[in-house]
C-alpha cells in the first residue's frame, strides 16, 4: 500500500485526547486522516457518514462493545479494530466475538500500529478498489460571487472524467437558481428542488435527478426558473452528499458565495477544498478567512487550497505580492483570459473542451492531474499527458461527524 494511493480515513472513536492524539501523529507520518469526536458521544451513524476506510474502537469507552457489536451488523464492510491499554487486554476476546478483526496496543508503538492498521487494510483492499467506491470529493468555494467558482467547478468536473475515464459527478450544493445548468447548456428535467418535501433521501432518488452531459460527466442541478425555488433542510443536504459519496468515485461539489449552513454540509463531507479569489484585496482577505476558519477548525478534515483566478488582470496584484503577504501556499493559479472564458459561458461548452490547449484549460487540467489519486486510469493517462511538477505543503483536518 503506497502513500500515493488515495488518501485513508481512520475514524478513532475514544474519548481521551492524548490517545487520539497520539494517533493523529503516528497517521499523519503515513499521510492517513483521522476522524475523531473526542468529548461527545459517539453515534454508529457518525462512522457511516464519515466514509472511514478502518475504525479503532478505545475499549476504555463505556459503550465500546455495544458500538462494535452494532458497527459489526450495520456496517459489515466496515473494518473494526480494538483499541487498549495492557488493563484492556482481558476484553479482547469478547471484542474480537463482537467483531473486531485484530487489536493495537496503546501506549502507541508507531511501528507496530502501521503495520497492523497496513495488514487490515490490505485484506480489505478488493473492496476498497472498486471502481465503484469514493475516491475523491472536491469543494469548489468562495466567500464572494463573481470569481470564477463555478467556472472552476464545470472545467475541473470534465477534466477530471477526461484524465481518469471515470463518471464524475458535478453537484450543485446550494439553494439558489442554478448557474451550472446554464453553464453547461442543459435543460434539466428533474432537480434538486424536487426533494423539498423528502424525508429521506436514498439513491434511487438521487439517480433520478442526475442528468448526463454530452462531456460524460453527471450532473445534479438546481431549477432554473424562480417559481420552482425550494429550501432544502440541512439534513436533506446532509443526506444527498452522502448518497453522492457513496455513488461516484469522484464528485466535485459547487457552493454558493455565503457562509451558511449548505456549506458545512459541504465541508464536512469533502477531502479537499479549492478556495477561489481573484488577485483583488477584497476577494483575497474573504478566501483567507475561509481558508484559516477551516484550519482552526480541529473538527474539520477537509484540506483548503487556495486557487487564484484570473492572475495577471489589469490592476490584479501580482503573484509574488500574494505569496509573500498571505504566507499561503497557492496550489494552482489560473490565467485571466476574459474572452475565452465568455465565450463558454455563452456557448455552454466548457473551454477544457473547446480550447483544450489554451493556457486557462492547461491549469485546469494542472490541477486535475494534482487531485487525482493514483490509479491505474490515472497512471494511464499521466503517459499520454504532459505535465509540470509541483511540490506544495498540505494540511490535515479532522471532520465533524
Amino acid at each position: 500500500m503506497e502513500k500515493s494511493s488515495r488518501i485513508i480515513r481512520l475514524a478513532v472513536v475514544s474519548s481521551n485526547y492524548d490517545t487520539v492524539d497520539a494517533i493523529r501523529r503516528v497517521a499523519e507520518t503515513e499521510g492517513w486522516r483521522v476522524i475523531a469526536k473526542v468529548g461527545r458521544k459517539y453515534e454508529l451513524a457518525s462512522l457511516a457518514q464519515q466514509r472511514a476506510d478502518l475504525a479503532l474502537i478505545d475499549l476504555a469507552n463505556l459503550d465500546a462493545l455495544h458500538l462494535i457489536e452494532q458497527a459489526t451488523k450495520t456496517l459489515p464492510d466496515l473494518p473494526l479494530l480494538a483499541l487498549a491499554t495492557p488493563e484492556r487486554f482481558g476484553e479482547l476476546q469478547r471484542a474480537m466475538l463482537a467483531g473486531t478483526r485484530g487489536f493495537v496496543r496503546h501506549p502507541i508503538v508507531a511501528t507496530e500500529f502501521i503495520a497492523v492498521v497496513k495488514s487490515i487494510l490490505l485484506d480489505h483492499k478488493t473492496e476498497e478498489t472498486q471502481i465503484s467506491h469514493h475516491t475523491l470529493c472536491v469543494a469548489i468555494t468562495g466567500l464572494r460571487g463573481g470569481v470564477g467558482k463555478s467556472t472552476v467547478a464545470v472545467n475541473l468536473a470534465v477534466a477530471f472524467h477526461k484524465l481518469s475515464k471515470l463518471d464524475v459527478f458535478l453537484v450543485e450544493a446550494h439553494n439558489n437558481l442554478s448557474d451550472l445548468a446554464l453553464m453547461l447548456n442543459i435543460q434539466p428535467r428533474h432537480t434538486l428542488n424536487d426533494l423539498v418535501d423528502t424525508a429521506e433521501v436514498d439513491t434511487r432518488m438521487v439517480k433520478s435527478l442526475l442528468q448526463k452531459h454530452e462531456s460524460g460527466i453527471y450532473v445534479l442541478s438546481n431549477t432554473l426558473n424562480v417559481s420552482e425555488m425550494a429550501e432544502l433542510s440541512q439534513e436533506v443536504w446532509n443526506q444527498i452528499l452522502i448518497r453522492v459519496n457513496e455513488m461516484a468515485p469522484i464528485v466535485v461539489i459547487d457552493t454558493a458565495p455565503t457562509p451558511d449552513l449548505v456549506l458545512s454540509e459541504v465541508l464536512d463531507q469533502s477531502d479537499m477544498t479549492m478556495i477561489v479569489s481573484t488577485p483583488e484585496v477584497p476577494s483575497l482577505r474573504r478566501a483567507l478567512d475561509l481558508f484559516d476558519t477551516i484550519q482552526g477548525d480541529e473538527n474539520l478534515q477537509v484540506d483548503p487550497h487556495l486557487l487564484i483566478n484570473q492572475l495577471g488582470m489589469p490592476g490584479g496584484i501580482s503573484e509574488r505580492y500574494i505569496k509573500e503577504r498571505l504566507g499561503k501556499d497557492i496550489y494552482q493559479q489560473l490565467p485571466h483570459d476574459p474572452a475565452l472564458a465568455t465565450l463558454a459561458m455563452n456557448s455552454g461548452i466548457p473551454f477544457v473542451l473547446s480550447q483544450p490547449r489554451s493556457r486557462l484549460s492547461r491549469g485546469i487540467f494542472e490541477m486535475a492531474e494534482k487531485l487525482l489519486p493514483r490509479t491505474e486510469e490515472t497512471e494511464e493517462a499521466d503517459t499520454n499527458t504532459s505535465s509540470r511538477s509541483f511540490h506544495l505543503g498540505s494540511i490535515a483536518f479532522n471532520r465533524h461527524g
